[in-house]
């Protein structure tokens, strides 16, 4: 696992770390399981917390659309995974924003079957709350759009999409893991009465 920094969150690291706390302590934890293809180059990606950068990742084992053909071809996409994981202080944390993840440096050329540079989400979590594949919404140019998703991916094949996650309802966990969601206690009437 990579583990990236905001720039924000690393002041807020460093701070932390001067205190005596520990990572697992610092902040919001947001985890990307990420496949890609490559293409003259790996696939770059830029995570964003309610639109606000949060960090970026180049990927390294991305299949070679050239040599070893595409990703839903492969007899096993998995072995192609990475997962990236990024800290956001608590001063940036949005409880009711959208993450989203952006392919970067998108290339492509028509030849045979294709030689191309893409991302393929598996999932994001954020603070241990897990949203999959089958439950990101791909936008293009911010407009929603249907996807076939392959192997449990979710594609993101051009740099005017993105892999939007919504928060769920009560908001993403904090850190501490407490959500904004009341429990009422139902009432109960005492027997015999």
């Amino acid at each position: 696992m990579k583990t990236f920094l905001s720039i924000a969150a690393t002041a807020a690291f460093a701070a932390i770390q001067l205190s005596g706390a520990t990572a697992d302590t610092a902040g919001t934890r947001v985890t990307v399981q990420i496949a890609g293809e490559a293409y003259e180059g790996q696939p770059e990606f830029e995570v964003r917390f309610g639109g606000q950068v949060i960090g970026r990742g180049e990927l390294t084992a991305g299949i070679d659309t050239v040599s070893e053909g595409r990703l839903f071809f492969s007899p096993d996409p998995d072995k192609y995974l990475e997962t990236f994981e990024f800290m956001v202080s608590d001063k940036d944390f949005q409880r009711n924003a959208a993450l989203t993840v952006h392919l970067m440096n998108d290339r492509f050329k028509e030849e045979a079957w294709g030689r191309d540079r893409n991302i393929f989400i598996r999932s994001i979590t954020v603070n241990g709350k897990k949203v999959f594949s089958r439950n990101l919404q791909l936008e293009t140019d911010a407009k929603p759009e249907k996807v076939d998703y392959q192997a449990g991916l979710l594609p993101v094949y051009r740099q005017n999409q993105r892999a939007v996650a919504q928060p769920p309802a009560g908001g993403w966990p904090s850190p501490d893991g407490r959500t904004s969601r009341l429990t009422v206690q139902p009432h109960i009437p005492a027997a015999g009465g």
